[in-house]
């Protein structure tokens, strides 16, 4: 048997794949918080409720309502309204959201010792609000670290 029988494994190869794919990921993480942003933003919004609202009186108006039994009129009314409270609900948490950004900024601005970077964090990604998690965790690691013991003289 000779030593390349037992070569070991290319280490610069597999970091270079795991590069790719770390950053295939990040790609692919950005993309999907830029759509859940643009999710948010439509289907919160009060004009596509509005559209979805004429849709579903709409099909009720069309719907041949002649040779339906009751349990299917009860099931089309129950999905129905289940559509419409999607829109009702994401309209609610969008606004209620809002709110809470704005309290929150107003309180970060208040407090003189607070760090304004944090005032648009519903605006960054996902691996910027770790970092800044990680930031405040070592702020208030530092600040609950026991005071260093007095030194008496006598």
């Amino acid at each position: 048997m000779n030593a390349s029988t037992f070569a070991l494994p290319n280490m610069e190869n597999e970091k270079g794949i795991l590069h790719k794919i770390m950053v295939g990921y990040k790609t692919i993480e950005t993309l999907f918080e830029r759509m859940a942003n643009a999710a948010l933003r439509v289907f919160g919004n009060s004009i596509v409720f509005m559209v979805a609202l004429v849709l579903v009186i709409v099909w009720f108006c069309i719907h041949d309502w002649k040779h339906t039994s009751l349990t299917e009129g009860i099931y089309h009314v129950i999905i129905a309204i289940t559509f419409l409270s999607f829109f009702i609900i994401q309209r609610t948490f969008t606004h209620f959201a809002q709110a809470m950004h704005l309290k929150l900024n107003e309180l970060v601005t208040a407090n003189k010792d607070a760090h304004n970077n944090v005032i648009k964090a519903e605006q960054v990604s996902g691996a910027e609000m770790k970092e800044m998690a990680k930031a405040h965790d070592l702020i208030i690691a530092e600040e609950e670290a026991p005071p260093p013991p007095k030194i008496i003289s006598i």
